[in-house]
């Protein structure tokens, strides 16, 4: 099972819903930005893609990503996270429901 969050800046930058974890299609989800787009989405971390799907800039994690699915679940996402619109150090992750 999987959280939603939605991330969130001083600066207005609002996220589309983040579906993080694992859900029943295996695989798990980390949130990932590009400055350059200024957007943030979700990649599963077996892909490792590190470039941006639509402009091909380098992505980067707004976390860090779990050594093993166990610590994947103990994952706390407290700031600071860069904010891929204004670039401070300002972006939350606020939960907003869960997913499977």
């Amino acid at each position: 099972m999987g959280v939603m969050y939605q991330a969130q800046c001083s600066c207005g930058f609002t996220s589309d819903e983040l579906l993080i974890g694992a859900g029943l299609g295996g695989g798990y989800n980390i949130p990932v930005a590009c400055s350059t787009c200024h957007r943030v989405w979700v990649q599963d971390i077996k892909k490792g893609r590190k470039k941006c799907r639509k402009c091909k800039s380098p992505i980067y994690h707004l976390l860090q990503p779990p050594s093993s699915i166990v610590d994947a679940y103990a994952c706390d996402f407290a700031p600071p996270m860069t904010c891929p619109k204004c670039g401070k150090n300002e972006l939350t992750l606020e939960e907003c429901g869960m997913w499977d």
